[in-house]
């Protein structure tokens, strides 16, 4: 017969209490492996929210340039108002050619629904319009704002300084 050394019983003993261990265990193993893995989560998330917020700065850094050349190429400065108070750009809005309204300032320019009356014309398409607030924006058909850009408010004295 083959006789079984210490060396050979130890092992088996510490491999037997190695597995007897990890199945008492595998709540305790479970649940740090789920906590692992919802920091690699979180960690991914966070990642993705600060690639986010980096790519929305580097959009914004580049819409502000694109405002402040269009401030310095020239642009007619314009005043959006909304309940008798000026008012940022925004899209589908209407300029109106100050040019077109009658004289008297007393003669109604709009009707009752918002439509130009008394030979009240939109501004032309094409015309780069900008405000006292940083927006510069591209006149669409019927003079509808369009291709909104704002100027960061660090670079504000810069392009009032451009405006006419």
């Amino acid at each position: 017969m083959n006789s079984i050394s210490k060396k050979t019983v130890t092992r088996s003993l510490l491999g037997l209490a190695i597995v007897f261990g990890c199945i008492i265990d595998s709540g305790r193993i479970l649940q740090y492996q789920a906590s692992i893995q919802a920091r690699q989560a979180e960690a991914a998330q966070n990642q993705a929210e600060q690639t986010s917020e980096e790519s929305r700065l580097t959009k914004a850094q580049s819409d502000s340039k694109t405002a402040l050349d269009r401030a310095k190429s020239g642009c007619v400065a314009v005043v959006l108002t909304q309940n008798n108070k000026p008012a940022r750009f925004q899209n589908k809005a209407r300029v109106w050619d100050a040019q077109t309204f009658p004289a008297n300032p007393k003669t109604p320019r709009f009707d009752k629904q918002g439509n130009p009356i008394n030979g009240v014309q939109p501004m032309p398409p094409g015309i780069t319009v900008c405000n006292q607030f940083g927006d510069t924006a591209i006149t669409t058909e019927g003079g509808f704002l369009s291709k909104i850009y704002r100027v960061e408010a660090n670079k504000l004295q810069e392009f009032r300084s451009n405006l006419k």
